[in-house]
């Protein structure tokens, strides 16, 4: 499983508006590679995101949200395209 603080860090590096969009998107992919690899569960995810899910800060938790959102598509691509090179070529 990932270590915590290094999870802390990718959500943390993700919810701070300061921090570059190659550092949020770079943060997303790390996410994404761990669920998909089974390094991370969901549930210790959404359970080290509670605080951002649960803040009354409307910017914050947008984010949070937008996060889980994106991983969900990274996923999903790396699945497609792991399909792709699985497929026997014709000819």
């Amino acid at each position: 499983m990932a270590q915590l603080s290094q999870l802390t860090q990718y959500i943390e590096s993700y919810v701070d508006s300061s921090r570059s969009s190659t550092q949020q998107a770079a943060s997303v992919d790390a996410i994404a590679y761990l669920l998909k690899n089974d390094i991370l569960t969901l549930e210790t995810l959404v359970t080290e995101m509670g605080m951002y899910l649960t803040t009354t800060d409307n910017i914050i938790r947008t984010r949070e949200t937008k996060k889980n959102v994106l991983i969900e598509e990274k996923i999903q691509e790396k699945e497609k395209i792991q399909k792709k090179e699985k497929k026997p070529r014709e000819g």
